[in-house]
């Protein structure tokens, strides 16, 4: 199984967003997956079912989807999923144990990335398995035409690669939370920049390309 975590230092970053549509995704390209929330409170849960989750639940939601809400942080993986996908709390508030399983973590960046986001990062990578391959995904909230010279430069400071795979602000993107639906399924949205973004995200997995870099 391949271990997926989507992480940030704070929200409102499109952590839950992102790492939702791996989920609906990678299933969609035949793959067996698990959703796991680790948020007090469950907004990947909501995100994907459409409902308000009140205590720690699994979730079948469909023949290629199962959710784990622990906001505890005490996990068992079932076997028989080709990957699982966490969903992290706001402050990488994540215990290490979790952290040491991460094949791969995308970190979404809101805005320009920043000296104090390099620090942070830097923390970070102390933190997670030497083998776990990182990402920073810019931008995925605001409009960004091009990476600056001094944010390539600090990711090549950290040693982490910037996927530049932005979504227009002017996309209501947040218009299928709580519908329990991808927003590729959503008229406004369905032949836009944003479901091509996330599917090739999910193809970027799938295929192995982050082993590649």
């Amino acid at each position: 199984m391949v271990n997926i975590g989507v992480i940030a230092w704070k929200g409102g970053v499109g952590k839950t967003f992102i790492a939702s549509h791996l989920v609906w995704g990678l299933a969609e390209l035949g793959e067996k997956v698990l959703g796991i929330d680790l948020d007090n409170q469950g907004d990947l849960m909501k995100w994907m079912t459409g409902y308000t989750w009140k205590k720690q639940s699994d979730v079948k939601v469909s023949e290629s989807i199962t959710l784990l809400w622990r906001p505890g942080g005490e996990i068992q993986l079932p076997n028989g999923y080709g990957y699982a996908v966490f969903d992290g709390r706001p402050q990488v508030d994540i215990s290490a144990d979790i952290l040491n399983m991460l094949d791969v973590a995308f970190i979404p960046i809101a805005g320009r990335l920043s000296q104090e986001n390099a620090r942070d990062l830097s923390s970070l990578q102390r933190e997670m398995s030497p083998d776990t391959k990182m990402f920073l995904l810019a931008n995925l909230i605001e409009m960004r035409l091009y990476i600056t010279r001094e944010e390539a430069l600090i990711s090549k400071k950290v040693g982490i690669p910037i996927l530049d795979m932005g979504i227009p602000k002017t996309v209501k993107v947040r218009e299928s939370e709580m519908t329990g639906r991808p927003v590729w399924e959503m008229s406004y949205a369905n032949r836009g920049k944003v479901p091509a973004v996330l599917k090739s995200l999910c193809f970027f997995i799938q295929q192995g390309e982050w082993e590649k870099l």
